[in-house]
């Protein structure tokens, strides 16, 4: 489950963006998860994600505790520089043996069946960039 997420946008003119999200294991996990962050542009492309097992690999779903948060913090690298516009971060879980993402169970109106939206961040490039 996700309990709560923070986004900076300290850097996004670097095309850099950070997100620490906490996850809280309701049960026993008897699959490896990875998580994955994708920042969409206006059109639904992705311009930068990431997709990593929790803590850079150092802690696989599978040894999450009951009741146990984890948080865990997320950098997102654009290889292109951003340009103005609206982008959509959206975060979710998948099965890293088959691809297969999890659905979205009991989340607000900001999911979409296997994704939620964690928010949108309108990037307005300063004139001198």
């Amino acid at each position: 489950r996700l309990l709560r997420y923070e986004i900076s946008t300290d850097s996004i003119a670097t095309g850099t963006l950070t997100a620490t999200l906490a996850w809280q294991a309701e049960q026993v996990i008897d699959n490896s998860y990875s998580v994955f962050l994708h920042l969409l542009d206006d059109g639904g492309q992705i311009v930068a994600q990431r997709d990593v097992v929790p803590r850079n690999g150092q802690l696989p779903t599978t040894i999450w505790l009951p009741s146990e948060v984890v948080t865990d913090i997320y950098i997102l690298q654009s290889e292109q520089p951003l340009t103005a516009g609206t982008y959509t971060l959206i975060a979710g879980l998948y099965d890293s043996s088959g691809w297969q993402r999890l659905p979205v169970v009991g989340a607000q109106a900001s999911s979409s069946g296997d994704f939620i939206t964690l928010g949108t961040i309108t990037y307005l490039p300063d004139e001198k960039e």
